[in-house]
């Protein structure tokens, strides 16, 4: 016995597009959660680490969400204040490092949907060189979770 069609094709494409609207919808939701998660988690002043003397290297992280080139959601670049704040005025401030590498990177995603943390400071390299945290576990934690995300919609 055939089988026979009698759902109307535009109905069947319609409702494909529809699941994969509601799945990219979900993703750059759980990545803006994400986002959130690990900039909270590199920020976080009790986690043992680098000593952020003037506060540039913690104000400089931050993450944005992008999806075809188009920012979704970012965070802020909120100041920190260190125990030497003051001597670094007239210096260039980590928030406006960070968002300055943020666009950089952005520019240069223009297709798909891309989760980008930063440390803006140029000297971050150079303090995880030392053995220093400064996104290495936070990167990891991020790597976590989105794994965990893909494995829930079976999308890896």
């Amino acid at each position: 016995m055939p089988i026979k069609q009698i759902t109307p094709q535009i109905v069947i494409q319609r409702a494909i597009e529809m699941r994969i609207e509601r799945v990219i919808a979900a993703t750059v939701r759980r990545l803006c959660s994400i986002g959130e998660q690990v900039v909270t988690y590199a920020r976080d002043p009790n986690r043992k680490r680098y000593t952020d003397r003037t506060g540039n290297l913690t104000s400089s992280i931050g993450y944005a969400v992008i999806m075809d080139g188009e920012i979704m959601q970012h965070s802020g670049f909120g100041t920190v204040r260190g125990p030497e704040f003051k001597k670094s005025k007239g210096k260039e401030s980590g928030s406006k490092s960070g968002r300055q590498l943020l666009a950089q990177l952005i520019s240069e995603y223009q297709s798909g949907i891309v989760l980008i943390v930063v440390a803006g400071m140029s000297y971050a390299v150079h303090v995880e060189a030392k053995g220093l945290d400064v996104l290495d576990s936070a990167e990891i934690k991020a790597q976590d979770l989105v794994r965990k995300f893909l494995d829930k919609f079976n999308l890896k």
